[in-house]
């Protein structure tokens, strides 16, 4: 069983991800960490000193690795990886897709509580509304919808019930 985790930042993927696979008894990756550990550098530092594409290429590569190595894993993507590349149609080829639906105002509200930085949304005049509604048209392709606003363990068994 091979599960992606797909959605906006701040809707809860990581989290998630780790109790997802503790329930399901699954090794879970976290690409993000991945691509961090790949490069030696935090994602906001990739961001900054190579840009957005070397990001993506660094993304991509890394949902691949993972696709080809693990069968069995619960994977948790970066907001962006289901809208560049055909990162989307790997995911739904080779797994179950779930998406963590979150409206813009709960992601709003989680965003500017979470100490980690989100390279995209660090920009005052950053729309969350705006972005998410250009990603939607992605992650609504997700195999399985599932709300992301409530209380992550609900949102664990909510999954488990549905995979």
């Amino acid at each position: 069983m091979r599960l992606f985790l797909i959605g906006y930042m701040a809707s809860g993927k990581s989290t998630v991800g780790k109790l997802l696979a503790e329930q399901l008894h699954l090794p879970f990756i976290d690409l993000d960490d991945v691509i961090a550990s790949n490069t030696g550098m935090s994602i906001p530092i990739i961001f900054s000193t190579h840009g957005e594409d070397f990001f993506r290429a660094q993304e991509s590569a890394a949902l691949r690795e993972f696709i080809t190595l693990h069968e069995n894993v619960v994977i948790a993507t970066g907001g962006g990886t289901p809208c560049f590349e055909n990162n989307l149609n790997e995911m739904l080829s080779n797994g179950t897709v779930i998406y963590l639906q979150c409206d813009a105002q709960t992601i709003s509200r989680r965003i500017n509580s979470d100490s980690n930085q989100r390279p995209l949304a660090s920009t005052s005049d950053f729309d969350v509304n705006a972005h998410l509604q250009s990603r939607l048209r992605f992650y609504e392709q997700a195999h399985v919808v599932v709300d992301a606003s409530q209380e992550m363990h609900r949102v664990v068994e909510a999954i488990v019930v549905r995979v």
